[in-house]
């Protein structure tokens, strides 16, 4: 069964990095796709390879890698990238499923960074993953504090 799930992560990875190959830009910078019509929203999406670039020189400076872990991280965080863009330009047409194989690959790349890592960075890198859960926590708090207000406003301007 893990075999087979590792061939399949692996083959959705190389279907990403053909696909990424492609010279059409306009799927990352569209902005029905980038959310850049929502206030507030950030600018056109970024490529998976910007997007594990980004990853990597962050990771990198937290964990303050070697030379040798920055090639190999680059290496994991590509392959990450690529099959989660590959799930998201792609679905299945279940969403459970699609959920779990999102799952499966960042289970994947988070025990292949372990591995990769020497004990304190192991220790740092899972502190800066809790920072990140709760920040993203945060963020989503704040959209349905933000959603709910303005059903609230709207509810209120109603009644009166």
């Amino acid at each position: 069964m893990k075999s087979i799930l590792l061939l399949l992560t692996f083959g959705m990875g190389l279907h990403g990095l053909i696909c990424a190959q492609s010279t059409d830009s306009s799927l990352y910078d569209s902005p029905v796709r980038s959310g850049t019509a929502q206030q507030g929203a950030p600018g056109p999406k970024k490529s998976p390879p910007q997007r594990a670039a980004q990853q990597l020189n962050v990771l990198a400076k937290q964990l303050n890698l070697n030379q040798g872990q920055v090639i190999q991280l680059r290496m994991i965080l590509l392959n990450k990238v690529i099959a989660l863009d590959s799930i998201n330009n792609n679905p299945s047409g279940d969403p459970k499923a699609d959920g779990r194989a999102r799952k499966t690959i960042n289970q994947d790349a988070d025990g292949r960074i372990y591995a990769l890592l020497n004990t304190d960075q192991q220790l740092q890198y899972a502190q800066w993953k809790e920072e990140q859960k709760q920040r993203a926590d945060e963020r989503k708090k704040a959209r349905m504090t933000g959603a709910d207000s303005t059903n609230t406003n709207s509810n209120n301007q109603n009644n009166q």
